[in-house]
């Protein structure tokens, strides 16, 4: 990775959204580097309140075990006062590309998740043990976004959706693609 991508990065701010306040940051010890994409959303509709962290992780560990895939730390705290449960699909990374005339392919992540709900935290693995979100995934993407569904008290479900924003996963692809050896 160069320099200029990874500042690119660590230097995002992305656009001005009246609803959500976003943040990067990078981490850099020893030979790890972390990036951490940082999104709350504002009060405006208390039960969509929620804190997201999309956490990068490049290390030997990492790299060794191909995992491109961003950790997620998703809190609703919109929902904190309601006794909600996440399903075994609940968490899910959804990137569209290729999209014409309105129709896009889709990429399905669902992630391996553990939630003391409504705190939702993934190491980004896929549930079923494969996926097709690979390193181009993030080059390709036109829309990235993570879903949390929660089942409510009486049986219906809440689903919070946040992407990050659509100029980002180009950006963190030029740094993870070579640290990964792509």
């Amino acid at each position: 990775m160069t320099v200029e991508d990874l500042d690119a990065v660590c230097r995002y701010k992305g656009e001005e959204h009246p609803q959500m306040f976003t943040h990067v940051s990078c981490n850099w010890q020893n030979d790890e580097l972390s990036v951490v994409y940082f999104i709350s959303r504002g009060q405006s509709e208390p039960e969509m309140l929620y804190e997201h962290a999309f956490i990068w992780v490049i290390n030997d560990k990492q790299i060794n075990n191909g995992r491109i895939w961003p950790m997620i730390n998703h809190n609703a705290i919109g929902l904190a006062d309601q006794d909600v449960t996440l399903d075994a699909e609940g968490a899910t990374i959804n990137i569209s590309y290729d999209c014409k005339d309105y129709t896009c392919q889709y990429i399905n992540h669902v992630l391996l998740a553990r939630g003391d709900t409504p705190h939702v935290r993934s190491d980004g693995r896929p549930l079923f043990g494969s996926t097709d979100f690979d390193m181009d995934a993030y080059k390709n993407a036109e829309r990235f976004f993570f879903n949390a569904t929660f089942r409510l008290p009486d049986g219906s479900l809440h689903t919070n959706t946040l992407y990050l924003f659509d100029d980002f996963p180009a950006k963190i692809h030029k740094v993870l693609a070579p640290a990964f050896g792509y």
